[in-house]
């Protein structure tokens, strides 16, 4: 996924937007092909339950099996994974991801206080410049 921050804090500002795009909310509706689509299981995994529980009860291996999905040529060590897994202890950090991970995909409403800047962006038109996307290939990304 994109990040929209960027987007967020540019767009609403005339004359800062123009080389800008953004995939919104709105966006997360529309189906990839397949061979892409089965990249973001863990997306629609975490709209269940089950899953919410099993991230709580183990967010490192978690962690660990989507690296691995999503970047199956980089040859990391559990080392790599300590840095990150400092955020697992934050007592929100369940919640947090899966609402993420809902909030992008439709199934759980924003921030009140963002409310009005979404709409905004959302109705916004596309932004017609051309964009270069680059994706580390054996690298941590996001499959997709």
């Amino acid at each position: 996924m994109r990040p929209r921050t960027p987007v967020a804090r540019a767009r609403p500002r005339p004359g800062l937007g123009e080389r800008l795009s953004h995939s919104g909310i709105g966006a997360a509706t529309r189906p990839l092909p397949p061979e892409r689509e089965a990249g973001f299981w863990y997306f629609c995994s975490f709209l269940t339950e089950r899953s919410r529980a099993g991230l709580a009860a183990d967010p490192r291996e978690v962690a660990r099996v989507i690296w691995e999905h999503n970047s199956p040529g980089w040859a990391f060590h559990a080392r790599d994974l300590d840095r990150p897994a400092r955020a697992f202890a934050n007592p929100d950090y369940t919640d947090v991801v899966v609402h993420f991970y809902r909030h992008r995909l439709g199934f759980a409403p924003g921030a009140d206080a963002y409310a009005e800047l979404e709409a905004r962006l959302a109705a916004l038109p596309p932004v017609p410049v051309p964009t270069l996307t680059g994706r580390l290939r054996d690298g941590p990304a996001l499959a997709g």
